[in-house]
């Protein structure tokens, strides 16, 4: 009769076999280089969507800014005009002067 063996001796006594280890050691590393590559994809989104919120500013800021711009070009088209109408006027009498009826001899 074969000696008798505690049942926790008997399983660390037998051997693992080898496929079930290779096959964890494969599923292992595919399964951490499956999660690396998405977490790299899901930091290039991440780092993407950053630069695009940087790049926009604060539309705060970019409002500002505009209204400056408008009231300069508001302020540039006023002197436009003032000196258009100080242009008209100083023409005006130059013309009257020069006008026909002026340019004839008064008859007595």
């Amino acid at each position: 009769m074969p000696p008798v063996v505690n049942d926790t001796t008997l399983w660390l006594r037998q051997a693992f076999p080898t496929p079930v280890v290779v096959t964890l050691i494969l599923y292992t590393m595919g399964a951490s280089t499956y999660v690396s590559s998405w977490k790299s994809e899901i930091e290039a989104k991440l780092s993407a969507l950053e630069k695009v919120a940087l790049s926009m500013g604060s539309h705060e800021n970019r409002l500002v800014v505009l209204e400056q711009q408008f009231i300069q070009i508001r302020e540039d088209l006023a002197e436009i005009k003032l000196m258009l109408r100080e242009k008209r006027a100083s023409a005006i009498p130059k013309i009257q002067t020069l006008s026909p009826a002026s340019a004839l001899p008064e008859v007595q």
